[in-house]
């Protein structure tokens, strides 16, 4: 039988190899060495550490050193995005284990995440949604700096069941009370939770649970969804801003060419998901095909082939990009892409492919595809149309 002794010195043991883990990779951080990091990270997941401890016990650490030495002036703007842009790639490294080992089915619930207006740094952000996909939950990433109207339109849009608003360094603590107030207002419905250093103690204690790490997120978002609705504290309406707020986000200055290598490397990042993505739904299909050698290796595409005013192609790219996945999940579902012509921005053709055609045909008549296409903008959607629907007919696959 285990002692309390024994438990003592094991948790001392686990929190001494994380720290000197944290080390390392801080020091692989400072130096620019993002293999040195991707080692580290690999040495964690050797060790027995899951994904979310590595990212909260490891990388965390170490990137708040990052901000410790960037506040003293001690490295720039631009060492602070390129430590910031290798814990990026290590991430999509934990990202690869966490879909590999992913809950099936997906959950039908919907948390959106989103860093309020004026809130630049996200890094903490990812690795929540990163957990939370790999939880099987419907995660809406939104990312940095979202104005509160726009937030206040998509959340009115998709009904999240749960919104999480980070708020990690200390600017207009009237933008997270704006936000705070739309989403009530827009749908009560949602549960909040936050997250991020500088939250005001005013919010901490006012209902609103805070995510302090990505290792307890999970717990926190299915204790919101079983307990009762939230009611708006009256902190939010005392800490809302009087009037319009004020473009410049307090005392938070970035370097323009820093602040648009980090909004690259955050659209190379959610590119790079997409693929890990894409390559376990492959996975998937072949564990299946293994599991039941007996149904072939067929496949049935569908190609709709759309045609949408240019200048509103961007708008239809986007809706795709953040599309529900509910179809990943479909059974005989084997992949989807979507094409845009090199000629013409606004051909836009939707290919996926099946194990059959009964299987499109299910998933076609099915609540998850009325979801699905019911997430579309209404003003949007009436500008799309269908030029062509093609099917092509089983056929088998015989060589890759």
């Amino acid at each position: 039988m285990t002692s309390q002794f024994d438990l003592t010195q094991l948790r001392h043991a686990t929190d001494a190899r994380a720290a000197a883990l944290a080390r390392r990779f801080g020091d692989a951080l400072r130096a620019g060495d993002g293999a040195s990091a991707e080692r580290v990270a690999d040495d964690a997941l050797a060790c027995g550490m899951a994904p979310e401890a590595v990212q909260s016990l490891v990388i965390a650490p170490a990137m708040v050193r990052i901000g410790e030495l960037w506040e003293q002036r001690a490295i720039g703007v631009a060492d602070e995005h390129l430590a910031t842009a290798i814990s990026q790639r290590t991430l999509l490294r934990l990202f690869e284990v966490l879909s590999a080992k992913r809950v099936r089915p997906r959950s039908r619930q919907r948390v959106l995440l989103a860093a309020v207006e004026g809130q630049q740094h996200v890094l903490g952000l990812r690795m929540i949604a990163d957990v939370l996909e790999g939880a099987g939950f419907d995660v809406l990433y939104l990312g940095q700096d979202v104005p509160v109207d726009s937030l206040r339109e998509f959340v009115l849009r998709h009904q999240p069941a749960v919104a999480g608003l980070a708020f990690g360094i200390a600017a207009d603590v009237g933008c997270l009370a704006d936000a705070l107030w739309s989403i009530h207002e827009t749908a009560p419905q949602t549960r909040i939770m936050l997250g991020g250093r500088a939250v005001p103690a005013a919010l901490r204690t006012s209902g609103y649970p805070l995510v302090a790490t990505s290792m307890e997120v999970v717990d926190v978002v299915d204790a919101l969804l079983a307990g009762p609705d939230q009611q708006r504290p009256l902190a939010v309406d005392l800490l809302r801003s009087d009037g319009p707020r004020s473009t410049s986000h307090g005392e938070v200055q970035t370097d323009a060419i820093a602040a648009a290598l980090a909004h690259a490397v955050d659209d190379t990042s959610a590119i790079a998901r997409e693929h890990i993505r894409r390559v376990e739904a492959y996975r998937e299909g072949g564990r299946a095909l293994a599991a039941d050698p007996g149904r072939g290796s067929a496949m049935y595409v569908s190609m709709s082939r759309l045609a949408i005013a240019p200048q509103r192609a961007p708008e239809l790219v986007a809706a795709f990009r953040a599309r529900s996945r509910l179809a990943d999940q479909a059974d005989g579902f084997v992949d989807l892409q979507v094409w845009q012509s090199d000629r013409d921005a606004g051909e836009i053709v939707m290919v996926s492919r099946w194990r059959d055609r009964e299987s499109f045909k299910a998933y076609m008549k099915s609540d998850e595809h009325k979801v699905s296409h019911g997430r579309i903008d209404p003003d949007l959607k009436q500008d799309i149309s269908l030029r062509r629907l093609e099917h092509l007919h089983t056929y088998d696959v015989v060589s890759e």
